[in-house]
């Protein structure tokens, strides 16, 4: 993986502008992949995916009264090469598709504008609208047919957030937002084939639409600060790969007769017909004690669900969260501690794609506890080492969706340089 980023940054009133800032990037990941296939005969392949990225951006900022507006522009060009060659035991070489489109693009240019503003004293008012345009394009021949995945669409999002100061140390916030994620290379062109089913591309996917609220309380004292809040997502037109069709029909007609045949597989597609709701609420804290020592915590729990088949969403998290205790002295090279609890109840509510998770279906999601020990110290003023026991007791536990279990105890060890 190769990133590089580039940024001018002017902070100097210029009477058109008040700020600015100018960031030019590029991102280069290629990932290679051999494997040996044992089946009917000895085969290897080899899977060469490259991904180019990059874009600018150009931010300002201008103050107009009691109005801060912050507005400014994105761009990026994204290009895939992605290919496979297989070599069986005889020696022959085949080239086919990889695992995404070859030669496809995605090219993105959005504006945006935010306004912050007060009303009186207490009430502050942020709104903010963005405007995108969005193209893809590639083509591909392979044993199923032809598919051009070529498109152009637009799409405006917007948010309102007001934040109403009850104290000096307490803020009420609440929050409506109107979002989208515009279908990405792999969405409209995933292709892949089964036993008894073939995954196409679908060029006709359109953005999945979330709305947005969320309330809450932040509080911000001299010895206790924390947050509550409540929010709620509703999602609409979400991709599910589900039945879909290839030349007007539902399965793949390999003789071309025009009815389904014994073992012709049947068609899947990326399709917008998903809709969900994520409802949940998250806490945080942290309070100062005596003699340098601190205690901290934090809590989430979330609920989701697919409305359209009347079952939990997969991979949602159960109720997780952590809590500890750090010292800190102000003194020089006086080490810093930390011991830290994490913990996440079992997650019951579970999805047909969860449970079809051998390890799942077996055992569920059971519930972890994980306690950690930190320490470190600035050894100059600019330079500063750490030491942590990660996973202390060497518990297994993994996240609910992931095929991976977590690191057991670990040992780490850093340094830190400031300039």
């Amino acid at each position: 993986m190769q990133f590089g980023r580039l940024s001018y940054q002017d902070l100097t009133s210029r009477g058109w502008e008040d700020s600015m800032k100018l960031t030019v990037f590029a991102h280069r990941q290629k990932e290679y992949k051999n494997l040996t296939v044992v089946n009917t005969a000895t085969s290897k392949q080899g899977q060469r995916d490259l991904n180019t990225l990059g874009g600018a951006s150009l931010e300002l900022g201008s103050f107009l009264g009691r109005h801060h507006l912050v507005y400014g522009m994105d761009y990026t060009n994204e290009r895939v090469r992605s290919h496979t060659r297989v070599t069986d035991s005889a020696g022959n070489i085949t080239d086919g598709r990889g695992n995404f489109m070859d030669g496809s693009s995605y090219r993105t240019l959005s504006a945006y504008v935010q306004d912050r503003f007060d009303i009186g004293r207490r009430l502050t008012v942020i709104g903010g609208l963005r405007g995108g345009r969005f193209e893809k394009n590639g083509d591909e021949k392979n044993n199923i047919g032809t598919f051009d995945i070529e498109d152009k669409r637009t799409n405006v999002t917007g948010a309102l957030n007001a934040i109403v100061r009850v104290t000096p140390t307490l803020n009420v916030i609440a929050n409506v937002m109107k979002g989208y994620r515009v279908p990405n290379l792999d969405d409209v062109s995933h292709f892949l084939t089964r036993q008894g089913t073939v995954e196409v591309p679908n060029p006709e996917a359109i953005p999945e639409k979330v709305f947005s609220t969320e309330v809450g309380l932040k509080y911000s004292g001299s010895t206790l600060s924390g947050s509550l809040i409540w929010f709620k997502n509703d999602f609409h037109d979400l991709l599910v790969r589900t039945g879909g069709t290839y030349l007007g029909l539902n399965f793949r007609d390999t003789n071309g007769n025009g009815r389904r045949d014994p073992g012709e597989a049947t068609i899947l597609q990326n399709l917008n017909v998903g809709q969900a709701t994520i409802t949940g609420v998250e806490a945080d804290f942290s309070l100062a004690l005596r003699r340098g020592f601190s205690l901290y915590g934090s809590y989430s729990r979330l609920r989701g669900d697919d409305t359209v088949n009347d079952q939990p969403l997969p991979a949602m998290p159960p109720a997780f969260g952590a809590v500890g205790v750090r010292y800190a002295s102000n003194a020089a090279r006086v080490p810093w501690g930390e011991l830290e609890y994490r913990f996440a109840g079992a997650q019951t509510r579970l999805n047909a794609v969860d449970l079809a998770d051998p390890q799942v279906a077996a055992n569920g999601v059971p519930a972890y506890h994980i306690v950690s020990v930190r320490t470190g110290m600035m050894i100059t003023p600019r330079f500063g080492t750490s030491l942590a026991v990660e996973n202390m007791f060497d518990k297994a536990y993994r996240f609910n969706g992931s095929l991976s279990y977590q690191p057991g105890r670990q040992v780490v060890l850093g340094t830190q340089f400031n300039f």
